[in-house]
């Protein structure tokens, strides 16, 4: 796929992956905006529901479909504003837009670069440090009230790595240093938009 520099670029990946860094570091490379999905979802919804703390309070709270209707709206927001300014930025999106079909197909028109992780290093980048022996209060929302939660989520993030790889121009192993993740995004920017750093 072709991409220009009015494409903004769109960083992926299940949760605790290094989405929000890599895209700050890469928009402050480029001197870009920087803009989180997640942060954009909870402002819409503090709009309509007041003080919200968190995504997994929202979803807690919401359910999984208005979630998803709540990161519609906030990705159709961004793309309208990436269009009123006419110039790019970069864009990291929440871990779990693998699964709303509606944003990733919109996600999909941009330049993507994933970014996979192993569910067990996501798993102890929750704070969650063993399968069997952690805080029930720190599991994400999506698997608490399972009877094996540690599997859950391993399949859950198994399939999104799946998910973005296959939908993403460039894959990075998101265990890695985040100055060789920037540096090596910044290279294939650079190649696949001719853009001088």
């Amino acid at each position: 796929m072709q991409h220009s520099l009015h494409d903004f670029l769109c960083i992926v990946g299940p949760q605790h992956s290094g989405k929000s860094l890599l895209g700050s570091m890469i928009a402050r490379s480029l001197s870009l905006s920087h803009v989180d999905l997640d942060e954009r979802v909870l402002m819409h919804a503090e709009k309509i529901n007041g003080t919200i703390t968190s995504v997994r309070e929202l979803y807690k709270t919401s359910g999984k479909e208005m979630f998803q209707q709540w990161e519609c709206i906030a990705f159709e927001g961004i793309e309208n504003e990436s269009t009123k300014k006419k110039g790019p930025l970069v864009l990291s999106c929440g871990g779990g837009i693998a699964d709303n079909q509606a944003v990733w197909t919109a996600v999909r028109r941009h330049m993507v670069i994933a970014l996979t992780i192993d569910p067990v290093i996501s798993w102890n980048r929750l704070g969650l440090h063993s399968a069997t022996d952690y805080d029930p209060a720190l599991l994400p929302a999506y698997v608490q009230g399972s009877k094996q939660p540690f599997e859950k989520f391993v399949a859950l993030i198994t399939k999104r790595n799946e998910i973005y790889r296959q939908g993403a121009s460039l894959v990075l192993n998101g265990a890695q240093d985040p100055d060789i993740l920037c540096d090596v995004s910044l290279e294939y920017i650079k190649k696949a938009v001719g853009y001088t750093i």
